[in-house]
């Protein structure tokens, strides 16, 4: 959660925000937001002179980029991280259906043939995942899928034909998701709808009211302890506006242990145990890792990219052009 520090007298109102911090809006608009330097800070000044902030239609492809002043032609780097986090598919408790049953979500584990997703479609994905860390994933074994195992836990769990919704971000890597799933349910006979929107409705409330199953991912910031936490407390990630009460009970008494824990290797061995019993009851899938890719001037030096794509600023500098 983003906190501001406000005078106690101060009302809020749209575009005129005051608070505190290292830097002071300049300008704010439905386009842009500018922040500047502030040079009166009580701690350290901020380490970027000026920020811009535009806004970039949903419709519109865009890479990020490093560049330099006065840059002329120069050779340039390309960097690949692989994000913390992980794709994953979530079902949605908070709406009746067929998902409520174990049968019908181990069915729909068994349709989503990761292997075949990595080894098939172009994409920016790493491994399977079977965890939101990859390098746990790494250690676990590689699984197989089965179209007649699935046909199997449908005939156990209580599916009628029911046409399933699926939500999904209008990505290039969301829908060829969605395409090959949807291609796999119809060879069982099961009817899917396919409904991809845009990063901007990502808070419209229509979507826990309709979808039965989300495609959506999660990124780790650098405080991995924190962004785990995030995933199941924050009320604008799908994981908690999905969660069905009785496993966020549950999940709940892992995290109350978690909070108190002072032993970091305990705390970690406590979120193992909660991603074992997310899959134990396949209360949402883990389906793959996925890679971010930055190009960069080789005379920006000391380059380090956290999992959101962006630059450690503290670290970088710039190696002089020879006279």
């Amino acid at each position: 959660m983003q906190l501001a520090i406000l005078p106690h007298d101060a009302s809020i109102q749209n575009y005129h925000y005051i608070g505190t911090g290292p830097f002071k809006l300049t300008h704010y608009s439905e386009d842009n937001i500018v922040l500047e330097a502030f040079t009166h800070y009580f701690k350290e000044r901020a380490l970027l002179d000026r920020i811009e902030f535009w806004r970039i239609p949903d419709h519109v492809k865009i890479d990020s980029d490093y560049e330099l002043p006065n840059e002329e032609e120069n050779e340039r780097h390309d960097i690949q991280i692989e994000e913390i986090g992980c794709i994953y598919a979530g079902f949605n408790f908070k709406k009746t259906g067929p998902h409520h049953d174990i049968y019908f979500r181990k069915a729909w584990r068994e349709i989503y043939d990761v292997e075949t997703i990595l080894r098939n479609i172009e994409g920016r994905r790493t491994i399977a995942a079977s965890s939101f860390f990859p390098e746990r994933s790494r250690q676990a074994p590689k699984r197989s899928y089965s179209l007649e195992k699935a046909k199997e836990y449908l005939k156990k769990s209580t599916y009628n034909g029911e046409t399933i919704h699926i939500y999904f971000f209008a990505f290039k890597d969301s829908a060829n998701d969605a395409d090959f799933l949807k291609e796999r349910c119809e060879q069982l006979g099961m009817h899917v709808e396919l409904h991809p929107f845009l990063v901007s409705d990502y808070m419209d409330r229509s979507i826990d009211k309709h979808a039965d199953i989300i495609l959506m991912g999660e990124v780790f910031a650098t405080e991995h302890e924190i962004a785990f936490l995030n995933v199941f407390k924050n009320k604008s990630c799908f994981v908690n506006r999905f969660m069905d009460p009785h496993y966020e009970k549950q999940i709940n008494c892992l995290l109350d242990t978690f909070l108190l824990e002072e032993n970091k290797e305990k705390r970690y061995e406590l979120m193992y145990e909660i991603e074992e019993f997310l899959q134990a009851e396949s209360i949402i899938l883990f389906n793959y890792h996925v890679l971010k890719r930055k190009t960069y001037p080789s005379s920006l030096k000391n380059v380090t990219i956290d999992s959101f794509g962006w630059a450690n600023f503290a670290k970088l500098w710039i190696q002089p052009s020879p006279q």
